[in-house]
């Protein structure tokens, strides 16, 4: 009796050794609600109680909650809305797609509330709108401390979407990890935003821009990213300042990086090369005087052989007259060449993972 009393306990600890992990919670793929009280909601796969629509899930979480999407169910037809501060985690950044299926004037994912964290989705098929400022986009965010990281983005009118300009900030954003690719318009456009970092994204083949930054973007960091083979510009600043750009490779666009109406910028230890225009600056003349375009650092860049002198970066003005009788500004195609330099280009390109 005693033997089997021992053989039967030492049953119980072996079938347990196998079934919970050491933090003593049950992990079950097919019977998720085990997990509800930790907070976490499934959707897709083939577990009793699991969510067959995301934005279903969403409507039912709690702020704090994590909403995980098997890849089972893939793809998920469906324009999220997410108003509260949760987890959306994909199973697989490949597979696990959530698909606009072009629903008109909407976003694939919407996102409204503070602190939400996205990661490990395919996002696609945004509508088209294609006019600006009203893009759609595979996701826009109208808040603050989101994290949008390891997924791929495709397909959309913008990829991402910080900030609405004069409407929405939208501040203090992790931009990081993702491919961004083959966006009807530009990859990420942040406007009217400060405090965000986009970091480690490989972005490419977007139809306009790279990356764009349009009014009162300030104290934004741009960094270790791969920007290539946009038909206008990999980094594009206008009416922006106090910004970083460091460490990313612009290559094969047709501008590197476009500067306008900004000042105090940093523009360093990047590899600009093999862009029909590296880089450029301009702007109008009544800018001169309200921007000071000799404020922007440019310092350190690998502009794509050794050089023994500085790397001179046209910047082309065009000239504002003005109308004292109707006091009103005309431009008038008058280019006033100027210049500015990176007077310690490397000699070598940077190594950016």
């Amino acid at each position: 009796m005693k033997k089997k009393l021992i053989g039967f306990l030492a049953s119980i600890i072996i079938i347990g050794a196998l079934v919970l992990p050491a933090s003593g919670t049950i992990i079950n793929k097919y019977n998720p609600n085990l997990l509800f009280s930790n907070g976490i909601i499934y959707v897709g796969g083939t577990g009793e109680g699991n969510y067959t629509n995301i934005q279903d899930a969403i409507d039912d979480a709690n702020d704090g909650d994590t909403v995980f999407v098997y890849e089972d169910s893939s793809p998920y037809i469906e324009n999220l809305i997410v108003e509260k501060s949760i987890r959306l985690i994909g199973e697989d950044m490949y597979t696990t797609i959530i698909d606009g299926d072009r629903t008109e004037d909407s976003d694939v994912v919407h996102i409204e509330s503070d602190g939400v964290h996205i990661q490990g989705f395919t996002i696609q098929g945004s509508y088209l709108r294609g006019t600006w400022p009203d893009y759609c986009c595979g996701i826009e965010t109208r808040s603050n401390n989101t994290t949008i990281k390891d997924n791929l983005i495709r397909d959309n009118d913008n990829g991402i979407a910080i900030g609405i300009i004069l409407e929405n900030e939208s501040n203090n954003n992790i931009i990081q990890g993702n491919i961004i690719t083959e966006n009807n318009q530009v990859g990420i456009h942040v406007t009217w935003s400060i405090n965000n970092v986009i970091e480690e994204n490989l972005i490419y083949s977007n139809k306009y821009h790279g990356i764009m930054f349009l009014s009162n973007c300030d104290n934004n960091i741009i960094i270790r990213n791969n920007i290539s083979l946009h038909e206008q510009v990999g980094i594009a600043l206008s009416g922006c300042d106090n910004n970083i750009i460091q460490y990313n490779n612009l290559v094969k666009n047709r501008d590197g990086i476009s500067i306008s109406a900004s000042t105090k910028n940093k523009i360093i230890n990047n590899n600009i090369f093999d862009n029909k225009n590296d880089a450029i600056m301009s702007g109008e003349t009544l800018q001169l005087i309200k921007y000071k375009w000799r404020d922007n650092t440019w310092d350190g860049n690998y502009w794509g052989r050794t050089m023994s002198h500085p790397k001179i970066i046209m910047t082309p003005c065009i000239f504002t007259f003005v109308n004292f009788i109707w006091l009103r500004f005309f431009d008038i195609p008058i280019f006033i060449p100027l210049f500015v330099f990176d007077w310690n280009p490397a000699q070598e390109p940077y190594e950016i993972k």
